[in-house]
């Protein structure tokens, strides 16, 4: 059984299953093949990634295409503070495993949202995982 989690924003979802494998039920998604009907955001579409039996599915600007050959530059702080925010962590979490302050870790959070084209962190998770920039083997445990 596959679990489809549809993520809207940082404060709303739904969850819906399927019989279908995941990579399956995924590539319905991506390529509008989908029976699911989660609702339509005005200049978005959705976008789905496997995560085991989970298929994470959130909303993607269009004028941002998702590609996964697309090349994302971040520094090496902005990449240190992505695998935080991945693994679950909070701003002042990162900012003190990192030594630097909250303010500086909130400012790469913006610049990371902007490169991917998301507008919230989980947007941005999943967004970096379906590009293959975060492995969630390699997350650091809270």
């Amino acid at each position: 059984m596959t679990i489809i989690l549809f993520v809207y924003d940082e404060h709303t979802l739904s969850v819906y299953t399927d019989p279908a494998p995941p990579d399956q039920v995924a590539e319905a998604i991506n390529t509008g093949r989908s029976s699911l009907d989660p609702g339509w955001i005005p200049g978005c579409r959705w976008h789905a990634v496997c995560q085991a039996d989970l298929v994470l599915v959130t909303a993607v600007p269009q004028d941002k295409p998702v590609s996964p050959g697309e090349v994302i530059q971040l520094s090496p702080r902005e990449y240190d503070t992505l695998v935080g925010l991945a693994a679950g962590l909070s701003i002042k979490q990162i900012a003190a495993s990192l030594g630097l302050q909250p303010r500086t870790i909130t400012q790469y959070t913006w610049s990371i949202k902007r490169k991917l084209g998301a507008r919230t962190r989980e947007q941005t998770v999943i967004r970096a995982m379906s590009m293959g920039l975060v492995n969630p083997k390699d997350l650091p445990k809270k």
